[in-house]
């Protein structure tokens, strides 16, 4: 090969190599394209936040329980609760909300199984506890609840779907649960 058909086989490399940039970053541009907007929805009687997926669906008839669901087939249910609770103790209301929800699901023939227990604050110092649980058999559900307690009012942040896609949907469940202020306390926390 001569000096100069080497050099056009370069300059062929080199516009091969360029095209398959252009590509790969108009492939990925269109892929954060299809990627939906978040939106933040607030709750006006209870003065919590959360932001969600823009394309998910609320259901907020019923201020105590509004719900956000996917129309896609991870199905993802997030739901935030308030109830008025007697006692100031966090750690006493899960212990209580765990041992309901297992006698819940075993009456039903559903076995439970608490998966994992953590505590943790936001960075305002807002405490929290947190569980992860597997319920059934077959069709298995996989949920993870944040509870907060303020005052006499407790919130939990829970997010359920299928145990086949919980692995695939998990971090952005985290980036969800996470963005959750109860109370609209300062962004930031864990």
């Amino acid at each position: 090969m001569d000096r100069r058909e080497a050099q056009k086989s370069r300059h062929r490399l080199i516009v091969l190599v360029l095209a398959a940039i252009a590509v790969l970053v108009s492939v990925a541009v269109a892929a954060a394209d299809q990627q939906p907007a978040n939106r933040t929805y607030h709750s006006q009687q209870f003065g919590w936040s959360i932001t969600v997926p823009s394309d998910w669906v609320v259901d907020d008839r019923q201020p105590t329980d509004v719900s956000f669901k996917t129309g896609d087939p991870t199905r993802v249910l997030l739901q935030i609760h308030v109830a008025k609770v007697k006692g100031d103790n966090l750690e006493l209301l899960v212990d209580q909300v765990v041992s309901f929800r297992a006698k819940l699901f075993l009456a039903a023939g559903k076995p439970y199984t608490l998966i994992s227990r953590t505590s943790g604050k936001l960075d305002d110092g807002t405490p929290f506890e947190e569980i992860e649980e597997r319920i059934g058999t077959g069709v298995v559900g996989h949920a993870r609840l944040r509870f907060f307690l303020l005052g006499h009012t407790a919130e939990a942040v829970d997010a359920e779907s299928f145990e086949t896609v919980w692995a695939v949907i998990s971090d952005s469940l985290d980036q969800i649960i996470g963005s959750f202020r109860p109370n609209d306390a300062p962004a930031g926390g864990s």
